[in-house]
């Protein structure tokens, strides 16, 4: 006999019963407890029976569940079980969900610009949303975060004094927003309503040698240092190959092409993931040959004075 709702509005489990069970036909029924009456459908996939929770009554309405056994009936026709489509449809949600937070976009934009940053770029744009951003922002919708959340983070770092991190933070912001409007998430970048709004940073300027006179004094100064060998050998370099600090702090003497006189820098180690090579001038192959006694027992050319003094941190 079919279902009715008055029928399941009045359903009752008897003493020392812990469910009944009220069929409405095509494997679908009502289990009714003193919990709650809850919507199943019992089906055959292959050679195994199943049961598909299909809702609570009466949130469930009798038509709707009836519409969902149908829907499943159709499912099971073209070989589907509708057990698995529903975990997988559920799957999706909850994926969906992940990818449209801030985080989970921003997770997603790192992942594709980091094929071009070097190690030390990625882990510091990481820890600053870490730290800075995902505790306040990273589970908000991407599409309903505005002006006033970012300034709010803003301002939490800016009332510490790092007024710089807090400009990074406006900027690393802007990117994975510009992101989201190009990938058609979102429609505006809220941190343009931030114009103005931030401390401004301070610059300091540090003058810049423009006078061919006044290099000479630079090298000079170089030569006359007094520190350590590998610190004079390093300062002596410098002007000879016009790379960062980091990356001539980091040289290894497996990188170097004596013979060709060569320093070929493998693109792991380059800002822009290429490889870098930097002819040798006579001057820099003697500096080198000087140094190697003293350091290319290690991997690198430059070590600290902690690893020269300490060769088991050299390595």
């Amino acid at each position: 006999m079919k279902l009715s709702d008055a029928k399941i509005k009045a359903a009752t489990v008897p003493e020392g019963k812990k469910q009944v069970r009220l069929s409405d036909g095509g494997g679908l029924y009502v289990q009714a407890s003193p919990k709650g009456k809850y919507w199943r459908m019992n089906y055959r996939f292959g050679i195994k029976q199943k049961t598909l929770a299909l809702g609570v009554y009466p949130q469930v309405s009798l038509k709707e569940a009836r519409t969902r056994r149908e829907a499943s009936k159709k499912l099971l026709e073209q070989n589907i079980d509708p057990s698995q489509k529903k975990q997988a449809d559920r799957r999706k949600a909850v994926d969906a969900t992940k990818t449209v937070t801030f985080e989970g976009i921003a997770t997603e934009w790192i992942s594709k610009r980091s094929v071009k940053w070097v190690d030390s770029t990625i882990k510091n744009t990481q820890a600053r949303l870490d730290k800075h951003i995902f505790p306040w922002i990273g589970s908000l919708p991407i599409d309903e975060i505005e002006a006033q959340d970012i300034f709010a983070l803003i301002q939490r770092v800016e009332k510490r004094g790092t007024i710089e991190t807090a400009h990074r933070l406006k900027m690393l912001c802007s990117q994975i927003f510009r992101y989201c409007i190009a990938m058609g998430l979102t429609k505006y970048d809220p941190t343009i309503g931030l114009q103005g709004a931030l401390v401004p940073v301070v610059v300091k300027h540090r003058a810049t040698i423009t006078e061919p006179r006044e290099v000479v004094g630079l090298l000079r100064a170089i030569q006359s240092f007094k520190g350590t060998f590998v610190v004079q050998c390093a300062l002596q370099i410098t002007p000879y190959v016009f790379l960062r600090p980091g990356e001539l702090r980091g040289a290894e003497w497996e990188e170097f092409d004596f013979d060709n006189s060569e320093w070929r820098i493998p693109a792991v180690r380059m800002k822009m993931k290429v490889m870098h090579v930097v002819p040798l001038a006579t001057q820099v192959l003697e500096i080198l040959r000087e140094l190697q006694p003293v350091t290319s027992s290690g991997r690198y050319v430059f070590p600290s004075y902690s690893a020269l003094t300490n060769p088991s941190l050299h390595h």
